[in-house]
Parts: C-alpha cells; sequence; structure tokens
C-alpha cells in the first residue's frame, strides 16, 4: 500500500514539476522565436509565460503514463500500486485532458500565439538564397515615406553584383518569409537546421485530440487508444532484473508510440491508408471513430505490450527467476 501511496504522491509531484518546467522551456522557445541579432537578450513578458502554461497543459498529461511506469522501474509494488496507476490514468485521461483541452481552447480563442514580427538590426549580414543583405541601420520603416534603411544587396554567384538601394520594409520581405518562424533568419540558420527530421509532431496528437473530442464520446474514446497503448508500458517495468535495460525499453517503446501517432498523419503513406480504410470494416467504423486503423494499430500494440508482460511474469514464476 505504500508503494501505492508513493506513486500517488508522485503523479502530483510530476504534474507540479512537469508544468512549471515545461512552461519555462516552451517560454524560452517563443522568446527565442522572436528574438533578433543584436538584441541583448530575448523579450519575456505575462502573456508570453500564460500562453505557454495552456499550451503545455495537455502534453504533460499525457506524459503521465510513461512518467509513472518510468517512477515504477525503481519503485515496484503489487496489485494495490497497479490499480493506483490505472485510476490515475483513468482520472487523467477521461477528465484532466478534455478539461485541459478545453481550457486551451478557451484561452487562444482570446489570446492567439501569435508571430511578432520585430525589427531587423541594422550592421549584419543576412542571407536567403543567392542574396546577401546588409543594412546600413535597423530595418524600419518611416511612417512618412514608406521606405526603409538603405540596404546593401550582395549577389554571390559567379557573375553576381552587388547594389545599394532604399529597401521597402514590407511583410513579405523574403527575410521575413524564409526566417519564419522565427523573426530572423540569422537566428533560424542557428536554431532550426534542415537536416534534422522530427518525427514526433505534439502539434498533430492535440490536433486529434480536439478534433476526437468535438466530435463525440466514441471519438474520443477512439482517440484514447493512444492512451492505451501509452499505459500499457506499465507491464514493462519488471521484465529484466536490469533496471537500466527496462528503462532502455520502456523510453523506447514510448517514443515508438509518439511515432505512430504523428507519422500516421504523413501524407506519405496516404495510399496505403487509403488502400486499408476502403475496407468495409474500417468503412463502417468511420461513423465512430476517426482514423480506425490508428486505433487498431495502438490497441493492438497495447495488448501486444500486456501480453508480453504477462508471458514474462509466468515463465519468472515457474522458472523462479
Amino acid at each position: 500500500m505504500k508503494k501505492a501511496l508513493s506513486l500517488i504522491f508522485m503523479f502530483f509531484i510530476f504534474i507540479f514539476s512537469g508544468i512549471v518546467m515545461a512552461t519555462l522551456m516552451y517560454s524560452f522557445y517563443l522568446g527565442t522565436l522572436n528574438f533578433v541579432a543584436g538584441q541583448s537578450t530575448p523579450s519575456y513578458n505575462f502573456e508570453t509565460i500564460t500562453n505557454a502554461f495552456f499550451y503545455i497543459i495537455p502534453l504533460i498529461i499525457i506524459l503521465v503514463p510513461s512518467v509513472l511506469s518510468y517512477y515504477r522501474i525503481r519503485h515496484v509494488g503489487k496489485l494495490p500500486q497497479i490499480i493506483t496507476y490505472i485510476i490515475i490514468c483513468f482520472f487523467c485521461w477521461s477528465l484532466l485532458l478534455p478539461i485541459s483541452l478545453k481550457l486551451q481552447k478557451f484561452y487562444f480563442s482570446k489570446h492567439n500565439i501569435e508571430h511578432q514580427a520585430n525589427n531587423l538590426t541594422g550592421n549584419y549580414f543576412r542571407q536567403s538564397g543567392d542574396k546577401v543583405f546588409y543594412f546600413t541601420k535597423d530595418f524600419v520603416q518611416d511612417p512618412i515615406t514608406q521606405s526603409g534603411p538603405t540596404t546593401v544587396i550582395i549577389n554571390t554567384t559567379e557573375n553576381g553584383t552587388m547594389d545599394v538601394k532604399t529597401q521597402t520594409a514590407f511583410k513579405n520581405f523574403v527575410l521575413y518569409q524564409e526566417a519564419y518562424p522565427y523573426n530572423d533568419i540569422l537566428i533560424k540558420q542557428n536554431f532550426e537546421k534542415d537536416e534534422l527530421k522530427f518525427f514526433i509532431n505534439y502539434q498533430t496528437i492535440l490536433k486529434n485530440a480536439y478534433t476526437s473530442l468535438s466530435k463525440g464520446f466514441t471519438f474520443y474514446l477512439g482517440f484514447l487508444s493512444f492512451a492505451f497503448a501509452l499505459t500499457a508500458l506499465f507491464a514493462l517495468t519488471k521484465i529484466s532484473n536490469w533496471k537500466l535495460l527496462n528503462s532502455v525499453f520502456l523510453i523506447f517503446f514510448t517514443l515508438i508510440i509518439f511515432i505512430i501517432n504523428t507519422q500516421y498523419f504523413n501524407p506519405i503513406f496516404d495510399s496505403v491508408k487509403n488502400y486499408i480504410n476502403s475496407n468495409g470494416l474500417f468503412i463502417f467504423l468511420e461513423k465512430y471513430i476517426d482514423n480506425p486503423l490508428l486505433c487498431l494499430i495502438n490497441i493492438i500494440f497495447g495488448f501486444g505490450i500486456l501480453l508480453y508482460g504477462f508471458v514474462d511474469k509466468l515463465v519468472k514464476k515457474h522458472t523462479g527467476r
């Protein structure tokens, strides 16, 4: 019973500390988006922190099963702990997550996270394609002449030239477009590399949760297949006497579940999904749940983990390991 109570305590610790840390980290990210080379520090304000707070709450709730499973690796309990874990997960996914999604939707309907095009600073070289731009002063449009600063434009091709002209500071200016969602292309080039591929997208999972919740109970139940897969990871906490190996398994399968629920919506899989979803069973299920194929994958994955954990326990019981 003591291990069950400690799991509840750990749940509240994670919710509180997770929200605080994730809010600070996402606030830093939002500040970086609006940062411009030459400024002393990124600008933060109460609205930035509040935007980050409401944006990350669903993520923290979604991560509860994985974190509690990881905690159990070093604090293994018996049946009361398992029942407590199931109750906590049910509480999070059936109550806390819908409430957080509705709060988030209500907040952002009044306070959108908007891209703020701050003025680019002068005396920096910024490259876009074959052209390098150099502003002699801050890139600010004069309210009277409607013109910007004197700009040196260098064409870096073999037969390129150098032009000096007054550049108009309009919103569709190429340095603004190519820097998006950042303000400054110099910042983007330092923080966002083209070769990095992100296989997990929180925004995709969040959108799926929003859509299913708005459509009704059965559709949200379909989304909860994702929750079932994550919750089943609890069965991996005792598969080895080596705790580090258990941790590796847990992290690996958590990433796999998130990757599946992100990459399922990748357009490159559309032809395969359309072929499978043309089956009569999936056509029928689409009346009650979104993405029935994804739901089936999550359910199979979850039951597979539970079955493996159950068989592993039986083998250890009969072999005395």
